[in-house]
Parts: structure tokens; sequence; C-alpha cells
């Protein structure tokens, strides 16, 4: 029953994961395209917002991205140690290291960025938009949905062994 509910969450965040990375990448699109329009056809460099709005959103979907990336196993790293690793027992518990090590370094990014987003009274320089939302925006939320990833790698790991153990009882 658990493991019913945790797939239904893990692909419920899989489709707001998406979904928040294309309406990102359509709005930087968009509003690098106004801008173009307004700078060379208008002739009105006055639109300097756009590159504000333009930047929290590309921040934003580089770690939505990278959460994305920690679904399908596909993030850049060395790999050297696992595929060296013949026991299959020893290689599942590196995998389960790292992947707790990766979300203790995010749970950090949730608690210091929050921390520092909380005590900052600035503002963005054109638009005036607190630093607290662009922060929220750009960082916490997608350090957040890169926790909740390596959450769901950690129990997909845990539901595999588990699976090997059971295989490894009947077969013996």
């Amino acid at each position: 029953m658990f493991l019913n509910l945790f797939k239904k969450i893990n692909n419920i965040f899989t489709t707001i994961e998406l979904t928040i990375i294309y309406v990102l990448g359509f709005l930087i699109f968009f509003l690098t395209l106004l801008n173009v329009f307004n700078r060379y056809i208008i002739k009105s460099g006055a639109m300097s917002w756009y590159q504000e709005i333009i930047i929290i959103f590309y921040t934003a979907i580089i770690f939505w991205g990278c959460s994305h990336l920690a679904r399908t196993n596909s993030l850049m790293r060395v790999d050297i140690l696992t595929s060296k690793l013949k026991n299959k027992k020893v290689a599942h518990l590196y995998k389960l290291t790292m992947y707790v090590l990766c979300m203790i370094v995010s749970l950090l990014g949730v608690y210091y960025l929050s921390k520092y987003a909380l005590l900052t009274k600035s503002a963005t320089p054109v638009l005036g938009i607190p630093s607290r939302i662009s922060f929220l925006i750009a960082y916490i939320l997608p350090f957040i949905g890169l926790t909740f990833r390596y959450i769901f790698n950690i129990l997909n790991i845990l539901e595999n062994r588990e699976e090997n153990n059971s295989i490894e009882r009947v077969e013996n």
C-alpha cells in the first residue's frame, strides 16, 4: 500500500516538476523575444525589467532541471567506484549513501537560503521585487523540489533492495 502511494506521489510530483520546467522555459523564451522586439523594432531600451524576470526564471529552471535529471539518474557524476563494485548490496549501500548526502546538501540549501531570504531587506533594482520573493522562486522552491526528488530516489532504492531480497529468498 505504501509503495502504491509512493508511486502516485512521485508521478504527481514529476508532472508538477515538468510543468514548471516547460512554463518557465516558455516564459524565458517569450520574454526574450519581447525584449528583442522592444529593443530593435520599437527602439525602446527602457524595458530592462525583462532581464530581472528572465534571470530569476533562468535560475529556477536550472535547479528544477537538476531535480528532473536526478529523477532520471542523468546528472553528471563520476561512477568509477559504483562500476567497480561487484557486490550488489555494497553498490546499493553506496548509492543510498550518495542520495542521502545529496538530500542533506539540498536541505542545507533550503535552510540557509530561507534564512538569508528572511534576513535580507533588499529588492531587485528595476522592479523592486523583494529579494524574499525572488529567492523563493529562484532558489528555495527548486531546492525543496530537489530534496523531494532525493527522498523519492532513496525510497526507490530501498524498495528495489527489498524486492531483490525477496527474490533471493525465493531462489534459496
